[in-house]
């Protein structure tokens, strides 16, 4: 008569751990990769709404620059 053997499933060997982990490492940094461009993109395309027309923005979003850099609101 066989038996299953429940070692075999419930023990993992650390090459296929490991194998596993770099894989979803670098899937997970290609998706982080991604979202940073596509954070970079939404950013300019926000800036340039913006100066093309800035009365779309509500006031409570603006905020006054002093010469030298520093904002106040």
């Amino acid at each position: 008569m066989k038996k299953l053997d429940v070692k075999k499933i419930t023990t993992v060997s650390s090459d296929v751990a490991i194998t596993k982990y770099q894989a979803e490492y670098a899937k997970v940094f290609q998706q982080n990769i991604l979202l940073s461009a596509q954070n970079e993109n939404q950013q300019n395309l926000i800036e340039y709404l913006f100066n093309k027309v800035p009365e779309a923005f509500p006031d409570d979003y603006l905020i006054e620059e002093k010469n030298n850099g520093i904002n106040e609101n």
